[in-house]
């Protein structure tokens, strides 16, 4: 399996989309401003704790589901079931 890079963080578009601020997430994720600065910059990637804090976040308080993969410009895309058969 070869390993996909990610691209650009998303997470200062979704915090625009919901009306968050930084401090909002870091207040409702548990995650500090600061770590959640570093998301949007570039400069830290978001590991997987820290995706399920922030889209667990945003569906308590603005009831709006998140997938993780959300996060990242180019890696939201339709599971394929791997060996399932075409010709049914």
């Amino acid at each position: 399996m070869t390993r996909r890079e990610l691209g650009r963080c998303r997470l200062a578009v979704i915090l625009d989309e919901i009306g968050w601020s930084q401090q909002d997430l870091s207040n409702y994720s548990g995650i500090s401003k600061d770590q959640v600065s570093r998301f949007i910059s570039g400069e830290r990637k978001i590991s997987l704790r820290d995706a399920i804090a922030i889209t667990d976040a945003v569906l308590v308080y603005v009831n709006k589901t998140v997938h993780p993969r959300e996060l990242y410009e180019g890696t939201f895309k339709k599971p394929v079931r791997r060996g399932a058969s075409e010709s049914k």
